[in-house]
């Protein structure tokens, strides 16, 4: 039986790093869809100025509307019908972003959300400090923030998450992404064969 698993939290909790090694140690049994990345690909196919997944990520509501959004949540939807019934999906994804008039919520739909049906939601957290030191040593494109916009963009990620899991009847898993990446990966892993 293979998982499809949501993997959501802030920018800077850590999800990009964990499935990328999720995939590197499983090869073959597992399969990542990264939004980010995806979502700067398909913007650039668009033809988009875009260079890369930083230049999005500082750009954000300039350049991503709504329509793209839901043209590739549909493309989500394809890639995990194709993969499912034969590698663990892990879908990297938030739904929050933080712009430069606050923040903006681009959910998927309910109907999008029960067809690709994820057997498990996990959500990464981290302190307000942890978070906010991983931006500042490497941003990648995200803006600074305060304590109090860490906490709040990781409340609201966790908010869409818990909506996600009542619609679906899907268990909900909240991990620590501030503790050593190996032992992450152990509680991810155990989550993901079970």
């Amino acid at each position: 039986m293979y998982n499809l698993i949501y993997l959501t939290g802030s920018p800077a909790s850590g999800k990009s790093s964990l499935s990328s090694e999720i995939q590197r140690e499983r090869e073959e049994g597992v399969v990542v869809f990264e939004y980010g990345k995806e979502l700067t690909l398909y913007l650039k196919a668009k033809g988009a100025q875009l260079h890369s997944q930083t230049e999005l990520r500082e750009k954000s509501a300039a350049v991503v509307t709504k329509d793209d959004i839901n043209a590739l949540d549909n493309r989500l939807l394809d890639f995990a019908n194709f993969h499912r019934h034969t590698k663990h999906v892990i879908v990297d994804s938030h739904a929050v972003t933080k712009e430069a008039y606050g923040y903006r919520i681009l959910p998927f739909s309910a109907e999008q959300m029960k067809v690709l049906n994820p057997q498990k939601i996990i959500v990464l957290y981290a302190e307000s400090e942890v978070i906010i030191n991983r931006i500042s040593a490497n941003s990648q494109g995200r803006p600074p923030i305060s304590p109090f916009e860490a906490d709040m963009h990781t409340f609201m990620q966790a908010a869409v998450a818990i909506n996600y899991g009542m619609m679906l009847h899907a268990p909900i898993y909240y991990l620590d992404s501030a503790q050593p990446l190996k032992e992450l990966k152990a509680s991810f892993l155990r989550l993901l064969d079970s």
